[in-house]
């Protein structure tokens, strides 16, 4: 994929890399731990961190003119049905319950409201390489 960028890319020409980076999500794990007797599926826990750890290293030595930086975009979100349907639609949910069985969406707001609260840490990483 680099290698492709690199190939691709115009002289000046830029390429952003973007994904989820430690840390983000963490309320979901209180919550599928709750669920589910555990925080996350072994998925999960190879996709977090991908970027900083394994690729961000390699578009530097690549690239050599790159730019690494981690945003916070955490939310809110206005009520535990909003935050359910998010949940319920997330690899780490859908992994989960085709191993464990399904939740009905009522529980999951119950479980909502008692341990995860309305609050959903996003953080991502991004990475700006120039050719």
């Amino acid at each position: 994929l680099v290698k492709n960028c690199i190939e691709i890319l115009n002289k000046g020409g830029q390429a952003w890399f973007v994904g989820p980076a430690s840390g983000n999500a963490v309320e979901l794990d209180l919550l599928s731990k709750e669920l589910f007797g555990i925080p996350s599926s072994k998925e999960k826990d190879v996709r977090i961190g991908r970027l900083q750890s394994e690729f961000a290293p390699l578009f530097v030595r690549l690239f050599g003119n790159c730019e690494v930086s981690e945003k916070d975009f955490s939310l809110n979100f206005p009520d535990a049905a909003e935050y359910a349907k998010y949940y319920l639609a997330t690899p780490q949910y859908v992994e989960l319950a085709s191993k464990f069985g399904e939740m009905d969406a009522a529980y999951v707001m119950e479980k909502i409201k008692a341990v995860a609260g309305l609050k959903l840490t996003k953080k991502s990483i991004f990475i700006s390489a120039k050719k």
